[in-house]
């Protein structure tokens, strides 16, 4: 048994590993043409990051045709990340590589802590899926996606099905090749892993920018639980950890579009690819996603235009093209799930016959049992369900974790205006935007359960933790 483990866990992190060099190599163009001067480890780790958008952007257009799980799939979507890789690295070779091998004395205990971490969930990834919602829908739907194109009118068999959830196609094109349809299993641990990734590679740059300490809490805050609750949240195929997972990561590119001087405009551009999944993995990420656009364009105004050049506005043109992509992608799939746009939202239906019922009902019953479980069709009505919600917080880890989070970020900052360095309020507030703005909403308007606003929720105190950490540092330099 221990050796079956140990191969299979091998599986796992080999899996990854491909998954991560594939998705670098498709992204590699996008982060290249985005980026200033020679090509630098940012523009390796950013690329990973554009080649999930791009290959996730692939895998909705590819099932709308084919199956997920057949050959056709697996070559057309391949067939794309080779192509782009191909003009990636020829744009590297063309730009040149810049040195990046800085060593710190912490940098192997950082490595290694990351690395048991990814190696433990490797290893859940063969154990029990035990979310609820998976057994209920998530893996029905991974099914339909994998064995058949995108079938019309799927939301009236069963309404979840009709979720335009990019984390269901990408499960099912993971159960290709060896893994035979049991590739869901890899796709939260591999986000976190990429996650781990991108921090390594920030450490062994020459400058640590404010967006590694932001990213180093964050993964602090955002493994603890997953780890501790790997089968339900990371094992399982659901969208709230991997949510979760990549709104730390685009906090910490904001952070650094926020405070870099003149090589800016490749994380503010990451940033809003980063944002444009969030908001294919949960649409009510909108919130969030609108603010990083507003907060990078109020960055360009804080320049006094200059920062909008001809080049800015060639990639400002480039990432729009991409978002709008993504957008049409994900309209089509709603437009053939359930004939309707943004479903479950009542936002217009679709003159087709596979249109399925006003998701109204539905919508409202899942957030008045989020308020109130007891008396739910009226706390979708009212404001009564308050003191009940919080007098139920105790109950929940996430009240502590991000109590011990407020708690310390106040500390830092005390600390921090005290300092030398100050703490450059302005742009720190600019960062912290998109996530209050998205806790705000997801409290008023959406479900106000923790899972669904994980990562804007911790981010309110991840961003001031990490960023005051980078001003202390920067007084020691």
């Amino acid at each position: 048994m221990t050796v079956e483990l140990a191969l299979g866990t091998g599986l796992v992190v080999v899996s990854w590993i491909v998954c991560g060099v594939a998705l670098m190599l498709a992204g590699l163009l996008p982060a290249v043409l985005l980026s200033t001067g020679r090509v630098s480890s940012a523009t390796l780790r950013a690329g990973i990051w554009w080649g999930l958008l791009l290959v996730t952007i692939t895998v909705l257009l590819v099932n709308l045709w084919y199956p997920l799980r057949s050959a056709t799939a697996a070559l057309i979507t391949l067939s794309s990340i080779a192509a782009l890789g191909v003009c990636g690295i020829f744009m590297v070779r063309r730009k040149g590589l810049r040195r990046f091998a800085t060593r710190r004395p912490w940098f192997w205990i950082l490595s290694g802590g990351l690395g048991i971490s990814c190696l433990y969930l490797a290893a859940a990834a063969l154990g029990p899926v035990t979310n609820y919602d998976s057994g209920l829908y998530h893996l029905g739907a991974i099914g339909y996606a994998g064995d058949y194109a995108t079938v019309p009118g799927l939301a009236n068999l069963f309404f979840p099905f009709g979720y335009a959830n990019a984390e269901f196609p990408l499960a099912a094109f993971l159960g290709n090749g060896p893994w035979d349809g049991q590739g869901y299993r890899l796709l939260n641990g591999l986000l976190l892993a990429l996650v781990a990734c991108d921090l390594v590679m920030r450490a062994r740059e020459r400058r640590l920018s404010a967006g590694f300490f932001i990213l180093a809490v964050g993964a602090v805050a955002a493994f603890v639980p997953m780890v501790a609750l790997s089968d339900y949240w990371v094992t399982s195929p659901t969208s709230d950890s991997a949510v979760f997972a990549l709104t730390v990561v685009t906090s910490a590119y904001l952070a650094d579009a926020m405070t870099v001087d003149r090589r800016w405009s490749l994380p503010a551009g990451t940033s809003v690819a980063l944002s444009t999944i969030l908001v294919m993995l949960r649409p009510t990420m909108v919130v969030f996603a609108a603010a990083v656009v507003i907060v990078i364009a109020l960055r360009i105004l804080r320049s006094r235009g200059r920062a909008w050049t001809r080049a800015t506005k060639v990639r400002a043109a480039f990432v729009g093209g991409v978002v709008l992509l993504a957008a049409s992608a994900t309209t089509m799939r709603d437009y053939v799930l359930s004939g309707w746009l943004q479903y479950p939202l009542s936002v217009h239906s679709f003159s087709v016959d596979w249109v399925a019922a006003d998701p109204t009902s539905a919508r409202t019953a899942t957030l008045g049992a989020a308020r109130d479980p007891l008396n739910l069709w009226a706390a979708a009505e009212n404001w009564a369900w308050v003191p009940g919600w919080f007098s139920r917080l105790t109950s929940q880890w996430e009240l502590y974790e991000l109590a011990a989070l407020a708690i310390v970020a106040l500390a830092l900052t005390a600390l921090t205006v005290r300092s030398r360095a100050g703490l450059r309020a302005p742009a720190l507030v600019l960062t912290m935007i998109p996530s209050v703005s998205a806790v705000a909403f997801w409290w008023l308007f959406t479900p106000p359960s923790f899972r669904f606003i994980w990562g804007p929720l911790f981010a309110v105190a991840v961003i001031p933790v990490g960023w005051c950490l980078w001003r202390l540092a920067c007084t020691r330099n």
